[in-house]
């Protein structure tokens, strides 16, 4: 497999072709986001979702070499699984060990990670938030908080402290993210102490779960920051932080924006602004 980083293009196109997958996509709101972004450029959206188990992934995807032009959105569970499908990766997602963007280029997956890119923007951009000497509490080790960590490490945090229930996963974090400022624990062994920011980079909201915390940990300057999103509502993990006391609590539409048009720009080299979208969508929260 190839690792390096792709080249951008120049180019103008009229219509673009999206394939999306994941095990569970009734939740998602990524296509509606995609037309938006393209519609205010002009653009054709052909979006087609397909919900795979993990035994038909990979022959699903590399049929669609066959279709140069027609690229690819990965969602979780299938972020690790996807990176080993790539013939070529950008440095930040041959650094997380997953990819959620696929641009297929006659017949060949250049692999990108917008995770990181999508989660910062949103936070430092729309909420005008800072991360700088602060302390973070990373829920989950899985291909969520892989695309997001260079990116966190980046904007010089205090430190990170990522929890998972699986101890296999956490070593893996620690062998591939061999940083000072990182640490692990199990959510059994959460330090009882507030935390400047509390990020979910976990599923459980998504599969309606809760998550087994201790409010100890949320202070009144407590910022909580969801990666899974609902655009009128809020998820349980915002429920429980607000219920705890926190300072604040977002939801990951903004996110989702932000991701979008990160992607859009490595698929087709399109400059579009976030701005329009993110209105609309605090329109529909309002």
């Amino acid at each position: 497999m190839h690792k390096q980083k792709y080249p951008s293009q120049v180019r103008s196109i009229q219509k673009l072709k999206l394939a999306y997958f994941g095990r569970v996509l009734s939740h998602s709101r990524l296509a509606e986001v995609y037309k938006l972004c393209c519609h205010s450029q002009g653009i054709d959206l052909d979006f087609q979702q397909f919900e795979v188990e993990p035994r038909e992934l990979k022959a699903k995807m590399l049929a669609l070499k066959s279709q140069s032009g027609t690229h690819i959105c990965i969602t979780v569970p299938y972020k690790v699984q996807a990176f080993e499908l790539c013939d070529v990766l950008t440095e930040r997602a041959r650094k997380a060990g997953s990819v959620n963007i696929i641009r297929n280029e006659q017949g060949i997956f250049y692999g990108d990670n917008s995770d990181g890119e999508g989660f910062i923007r949103d936070v430092k951009s729309n909420h005008r938030l800072s991360f700088t000497d602060r302390k973070l509490l990373v829920l989950g080790a899985g291909g969520v908080l892989r695309g997001m960590l260079m990116e966190l490490i980046k904007q010089s945090p205090k430190s990170i402290l990522i929890c998972n229930r699986s101890q296999k996963r956490l070593q893996g974090i620690q062998g591939d993210f061999p940083f000072d400022i990182i640490s692990t624990c199990t959510y059994e062994s959460i330090p009882q102490e507030p935390f400047d920011f509390i990020i979910n980079a976990t599923s459980a909201s998504i599969q309606g779960q809760n998550l087994p915390l201790n409010s100890a940990i949320v202070g009144q300057n407590t910022h909580c920051l969801e990666c899974a999103y609902k655009i009128a509502e809020q998820t349980l993990f915002q429920k429980w932080v607000l219920a705890a006391g926190a300072k604040s609590s977002i939801n990951g539409w903004g996110m989702l924006v932000e991701q979008a048009v990160v992607a859009l720009d490595f698929f087709s080299n399109l400059s579009i602004s976030s701005t329009p979208i993110v209105r609309h969508y605090e329109y529909q929260k309002s």
